[in-house]
């Protein structure tokens, strides 16, 4: 009995690791940022480092936030006009190799990564006030990336009404890789060969 039960402790560890490495290797996560302080500007726009999806063999799920804030005395005003608030941009190219003029406008028929829509006016009243922004989880399939290996996101601001403000931000995108369904197969045949081979061994 001491030897069936270490037998089906080996064999349940393994396909728990087996599990384990899968999962690991499919739950791929991609984080990417940017944070920024501007006072009296007229306008501002700035973008965030920027991440490498070459290697990323699975569909996968963007989701992109932007948390604003604005601090003066007055009323002020931010504006962008013909283009969102923050934009997903793509890169055909690894992202080492990637320069500024390399970077275009994802086209985004969905339109929701395009955070603060075809165009953004908004005035904040005196002292602090934020405003978040987040587009949650868009499939890739619904977005034109046109060969791009990397991604960032960038922020434009066309307009600062008031020079004595100042505003602050962070904006992010977040890429999430998904299993595709033949991975799982593959996991679940192997598992169901692991339960086999214990079955005939312990019987």
């Amino acid at each position: 009995m001491g030897r069936k039960r270490r037998l089906l402790m080996q064999l349940v560890l393994a396909g728990t690791g087996a599990l384990a490495l899968c999962t690991g290797a499919q739950a791929t996560v991609l984080f990417d940022s940017y944070g920024l302080s501007v006072t009296s500007l007229g306008s501002f726009s700035g973008s965030s480092p920027g991440i490498d999806i070459s290697s990323l063999s699975t569909p996968f799920k963007l989701e992109t936030s932007l948390a604003l804030a604005a601090t003066s005395g007055t009323s002020v005003t931010l504006m962008t006009t013909g283009e969102a608030l923050q934009v997903v941009q793509g890169c055909a190219k690894l992202l080492a190799s990637c320069a500024p003029s390399d970077w275009t406008d994802l086209a985004i028929p969905s339109g929701g990564l395009a955070l603060g829509g075809q165009s953004f006016t908004q005035t904040f009243p005196p002292a602090s006030k934020g405003q978040v922004f987040d587009s949650g989880l868009v499939d890739s399939s619904a977005v034109d990336l046109g060969g791009a290996k990397s991604l960032r996101v960038e922020l434009n601001l066309d307009s600062i009404s008031n020079p004595a403000a100042n505003i602050t931000g962070t904006g992010s995108l977040t890429v999430t890789a998904v299993p595709e369904p033949e991975t799982w197969a593959l996991l679940l045949a192997g598992m169901t060969i692991v339960g086999g081979i214990a079955r005939r061994r312990l019987g």
